[in-house]
């Protein structure tokens, strides 16, 4: 049994390939889904384990171009992902054709189950062949831009947070903190500095320390 495993994370990949590895399957590794397309050209795969979130193509364009491909519609496709999580990822996901949709981390004991699953399946002819029933290219276009523009909202919020938090801590931070741009012009400096600067200007150690610059 041959598995292609499609992830950008090399760790993953390496995770992945040593588990599907020790249950004796045979493992072929992509960082995107233009390498993962080239392998299959030339390779029979029998299952997909993809990420969704990787560069120049990624596991939704992917899952898409397997699953409207009538050579390759028949592979079970599993997607892998910690950065998709909602409800309507998972449902696109699905609409797209996929078989299984697991949150990472996952336990091991899972994706074995699952992948054994699949193949059994597939092997009996149990597993129906799943294609997109969103069968209109525009329609696809809109579901997926709608996906991504999601995920950045979410990116974008995700993203302020930490550097509201970053704020607060520095702020609150006891040690003095200065940052400065690479010509060494300060851009921020925090209350701590602050009180210190006004230590060595009530106590004269700032002219001392100003002259011993110079």
């Amino acid at each position: 049994m041959k598995i292609l495993i499609v992830d950008d994370i090399v760790d993953n990949l390496y995770v992945l390939e040593a588990l599907l590895k020790g249950m004796g399957y045979n493992t072929y590794m992509a960082h995107n889904g233009i390498e993962a397309l080239a392998i299959l050209e030339k390779t029979k795969i029998d299952v997909i384990i993809s990420d969704i979130l990787m560069p120049k193509m990624d596991g939704f364009q992917l899952c898409y171009h397997v699953k409207t491909n009538e050579k390759l519609s028949e592979i079970p496709f599993v997607f892998y992902t910690a950065t998709y999580t909602t409800e309507k990822d998972k449902k696109f996901a699905l609409d797209l054709g996929a078989d299984k949709f697991i949150l990472k981390p996952a336990e091991p004991e899972i994706i074995v189950k699952e992948v054994r699953d699949l193949i059994m399946k597939s092997n009996s002819g149990e597993l129906k062949i799943r294609k997109p029933s969103i069968d209109k290219d525009l329609i696809y276009l809109k579901e997926y831009n709608l996906r991504l523009l999601a995920k950045f909202d979410y990116k974008i919020t995700q993203l302020e947070k930490s550097q509201e938090l970053l704020k607060s801590i520095f702020e609150s931070a006891n040690d003095a903190i200065i940052t400065a741009n690479p010509d060494g012009i300060i851009i921020s400096i925090n209350k701590a500095a602050l009180s210190l600067f006004s230590i060595f200007k009530r106590r004269n150690y700032w002219k001392a320390y100003v002259c011993s610059c110079s």
